[in-house]
């Protein structure tokens, strides 16, 4: 039942209709709950999902707190550097950037590239894209060699063909 709200309620929220998304997460949130307890990872990942809606309806701090929970279940559950950390470190990181702690959010985009590095290799395209959301990061704490390494390297990464192993060659070559 609970898998079945979160899907509705990811498909409300896809819709626009991210009020009832949330109505749905929370109930959703409430059975995984009693089925698995307060700090299994199944909760965790609802968290994620209800703490991105609460943004989208302006309530940052909300958001950070329900996504800084799933973290910390997370964390718990599988260590402090695995790949099921991902989301909760990226919707944090960008929560922080939204509440302006910059320094915060480059923590959380460190870590996240460690564990993309190391998951996926040095040259992901995802790992090009976490490195120019850290490189602007920098920028706004006024870290300009900072910034322009990270953009040096994330246009490397995207220059060698990171794109085009994830989606394919142009139709053009």
């Amino acid at each position: 039942m609970a898998t079945s709200l979160v899907n509705l309620g990811n498909t409300y929220g896809r819709l626009g209709d991210v009020h009832r998304q949330k109505e749905l997460l929370e109930r959703a949130l409430k059975i995984k709950q009693r089925e698995f307890g307060a700090d299994h990872a199944e909760v965790a990942n609802v968290l994620v999902i209800l703490g991105t809606a609460h943004g989208e309806l302006g309530d940052l701090q909300h958001q950070r707190e329900l996504l800084e929970r799933a973290l910390h279940i997370k964390e718990t559950s599988y260590g402090p550097d695995n790949r099921e950390l991902l989301s909760a470190l990226g919707g944090l990181g960008v929560t922080y950037g939204h509440l302006g702690d910059h320094v915060n959010k480059r923590a959380l985009l460190e870590r996240m590239l460690h564990i993309m590095e190391r998951e996926f290799g040095t040259d992901h395209y995802n790992v090009a894209v976490t490195l120019v959301e850290l490189a602007r990061t920098c920028a706004k704490l006024g870290e300009s060699e900072a910034e322009q390494r990270l953009c040096k390297r994330a246009r490397e990464i995207e220059e060698g063909g990171a794109a085009k192993r994830c989606y394919g060659p142009d139709e053009k070559e």
